[in-house]
């Protein structure tokens, strides 16, 4: 397997990309699109209704990527960090769905994945057949929970994601300690350069820059209404995983060519 990258022209991104032995390509660098806190006014503060909402209807489940046009956090409100570490997006904002869907139950059935509370505004076409764009540039997309396993086992053979069997991927995939602009402590075998971008929380507080890189998939955690998958990879240890937590934190994304 080549361990060397592959550069091709974005438009209107400008970062790398990367073919890791599969047939998929991957942006290289954390997306960055989208207003942010730092350059608009808008400050992402629960409880401040004009910029945010609880979409549990009373639970604290605060969404502040409501604003029309695609919103970013910054960590630690921080516009330099969005260029070293890639934007933080709640799970609707990175598929571009209304931010209402960050609380709604879905069934995928193979064609469309179908709210519960909130259809047809969040129905969306299933990412296990047709690819969901979001937040990427025109031609790339949001990993579906398959191309991330590709991703995994194409570093990692014949591992398991979800069944937490992905031991080595990790390493390999992680940002090196020689990386720039962060450095990480992985082995970086296939300059992939995973960031520890770390997370928002949907308190408004960051956490675990220089730990955690959290990367969004386009897939919902089916019969729950407040969760959606994602890619895992932590400091001190080899592992990648596919977890799923609440669509209102704010996690990076990377991007898949279509």
């Amino acid at each position: 397997m080549a361990k060397s990258a592959m550069v091709v022209d974005l438009i209107p991104s400008s970062e790398s990309a990367l073919n890791v032995g599969s047939p998929k390509i991957w942006i290289l660098e954390h997306i960055f699109i989208g207003s942010s806190s730092s350059t608009d006014g808008f400050d992402g503060i629960p409880g401040n209704t004009d910029d945010c909402t609880d979409v549990s209807g009373g639970s604290g489940l605060w969404s502040c990527q409501g604003y029309s046009g695609i919103q970013k956090y910054c960590y630690s409100n921080t516009a330099s960090y969005c260029t070293t570490d890639g934007g933080l997006y709640e799970w609707a904002e990175a598929i571009q769905l209304p931010y209402n869907c960050n609380y709604t139950n879905y069934t995928c059935n193979g064609t469309t994945c179908v709210s519960t509370e909130h259809s047809p505004a969040c129905d969306y076409p299933d990412p296990a057949a047709t690819k969901r764009q979001g937040v990427c540039p025109i031609g790339w997309h949001i990993p579906s929970f398959v191309e991330l396993q590709i991703l995994a086992q194409n570093s990692d053979p014949g591992c398991n994601l979800d069944g937490g069997t992905c031991t080595t991927a990790g390493g390999k995939l992680k940002a090196s300690p020689t990386s720039t602009p962060i450095t990480w402590d992985g082995t970086n075998d296939y300059n992939f350069s995973a960031l520890p971008a770390g997370r928002r929380l949907n308190n408004g507080s960051f956490l675990n820059r220089g730990s955690y890189a959290l990367l969004w998939l386009s897939l919902p955690n089916s019969g729950n209404p407040i969760n959606a998958w994602y890619g895992y990879l932590y400091s001190r240890v080899s592992n990648f995983y596919g977890l799923y937590d609440l669509r209102v934190y704010g996690f990076s994304v990377r991007c898949v060519q279509d």
